[in-house]
């Protein structure tokens, strides 16, 4: 989910894989969003009506329960970002992403370039090019023709700041 800003640039504020939903502001009663929805890797996703997820959500059964852990997930996704895109350099906020995009993918290659990177990350494509181009020396990485290809996982968690084990470890406390 992406932030435009009036200016014409745009950062990303949450990522959502497998593990989640779009449409929760929808479902809980808000008639408008502000943000982008982009689809950045294909895959597979389920559509329901609004107002019928709603209906079941006020059931306050399964269905509730997970909503309220993954609504909690969000928060804190959301908290650690803002933290991380302030503070972070590129590099960190690079392998936290790639990291993140990985966990919900479950798959070491992805269709990604540097402008969408670069988007996602709210800096510069040069910046993101740089710092791609320092993953790949250092073997971390493969990247060309538009796809990324994770080759060492543990070198990109060594450069990764401390936000990706923070939401990694609140991600997987969901199951």
């Amino acid at each position: 989910m992406i932030a435009p800003m009036d200016d014409g640039k745009s950062v990303e504020v949450i990522l959502i894989g497998q593990e989640g939903m779009l449409g929760l502001r929808a479902m809980l009663g808000g008639r408008t969003y502000r943000y982008n929805s982009v689809v950045q890797i294909p895959g597979n996703c389920m559509r329901i009506q609004a107002k019928v997820l709603q209906a079941e959500f006020d059931r306050c059964g399964v269905l509730q329960k997970r909503v309220l852990i993954y609504t909690r997930y969000l928060l804190a996704q959301t908290t650690q970002m803002a933290a991380c895109n302030r503070v972070h350099r590129v590099e960190q906020r690079l392998a936290r992403w790639l990291l993140m995009a990985y966990d919900r993918v479950k798959r070491n290659e992805f269709p990604m370039t540097h402008e969408i990177l670069s988007a996602m990350l709210g800096t510069p494509r040069s910046e993101v090019t740089i710092a791609a181009g320092a993953f790949r020396r250092s073997g971390f990485l493969r990247y060309g023709r538009g796809k990324i290809t994770i080759l060492d996982r543990k070198g990109l968690e060594s450069v990764a700041c401390e936000c990706y084990q923070i939401l990694h470890e609140e991600l997987y406390s969901l199951r």
